[in-house]
């Protein structure tokens, strides 16, 4: 059986073999996915919607005891799987 940070860090290899990044802009408020290979956001979050993603992302990192630069990342694979 797989332990969560497992699971956690899987999911974050998969955005990133798939050749997207996370940013994020907590002064700003905003989230942006982006495809490599494009050059461009493929989504960017604002408000509410990039706080909730942060919001999961930081839980995420908590309870996996991940960086959060992973658990962003692991937060992007429902965006990405949507592509």
């Amino acid at each position: 059986m797989l332990s969560i940070i497992e699971i956690v860090t899987e999911m974050a290899s998969y955005v990133k073999r798939s050749g997207f990044s996370v940013e994020y802009n907590s002064s700003m408020g905003w989230v942006a996915i982006h495809n490599k290979e494009v050059e461009e956001d493929t989504f960017f979050l604002q408000d509410a919607d990039a706080e909730q993603f942060a919001d999961e992302a930081q839980r995420m990192a908590f309870t996996a005891d991940v960086d959060i630069d992973v658990a962003l990342l692991a937060q992007a694979k429902q965006y990405v799987d949507c592509i």
